[in-house]
């Protein structure tokens, strides 16, 4: 059961970081501490830091069944030069860099 629309916009807006809880393409539920960055391709995925994976990742998000607020402020992990440039595509200093936007957890 995924969480309503409404609350991914609460956890993609967040000022802090984000406690998820995520169900993965192999059926595991895991716990993720994220800092959001924002939704893409029509709000289906969550772009955002991943404290455990200590990388970017793309959280389906179908896949999150709950979330908590954190309260301690996420860095600014949306400067690094990685712009989301359309919904399929993310670009790094206008190269296109595919291979990052499929890591998928």
């Amino acid at each position: 059961m995924s969480i309503p629309l409404k609350s991914l916009y609460k956890i993609a807006n967040s000022p802090n970081n984000v406690r998820i809880w995520y169900r993965s393409s192999s059926n595991i539920r895991t716990k993720r501490d994220i800092s959001p960055i924002g939704l893409y391709s029509d709000d289906d995925y969550l772009r955002a830091y991943c404290h455990l994976r200590k990388d970017y990742r793309n959280f389906l998000c179908s896949s999150i069944t709950s979330f908590q607020l954190l309260k301690n402020e996420k860095n600014n992990y949306q400067n690094n030069n990685l712009e989301l440039s359309s919904p399929y595509s993310l670009t790094k200093s206008g190269k296109s860099t595919g291979s990052a936007l499929n890591k998928r957890e």
